[in-house]
């Protein structure tokens, strides 16, 4: 079969169409790449949605990303655990001198 690849018949209807070799590995190409090897199983993105609730009973969304789950939204708690208030600082100077505190993004 010397030249097998050289030129290659293909059927349509009555009609032959002649190809070149480069074509002819580009249509085995196309056909291997779209046609050839699927997935058995696709991949499903998936996740789950919850909710947390903190101790001034604040409800955030939660979304669960691979085994972690992660909050969807800013914390509004204005009080530690033990109820002492979380205090507010506005200027850098008051902010730089605190060990815990909160501040509005520019402080709105």
């Amino acid at each position: 079969m010397k030249g097998a690849f050289n030129k290659a018949l293909i059927s349509e209807g009555k009609s032959k169409i002649r190809l070149s070799r480069k074509s002819t590995l580009l249509l085995y190409f196309l056909i291997l790449l779209f046609g050839g090897c699927k997935k058995d199983k696709e991949e499903k993105k998936s996740f789950e949605i919850g909710t947390v609730t903190d101790i001034e009973n604040n409800v955030y969304r939660t979304i669960k990303i691979g085994e972690q789950w992660w909050m969807a939204e800013n914390l509004r708690v204005k009080t530690f655990r033990n109820g002492n208030p979380i205090s507010q600082h506005q200027t850098s100077d008051t902010w730089q001198e605190s060990t815990s505190s909160y501040c509005l993004y520019d402080n709105n």
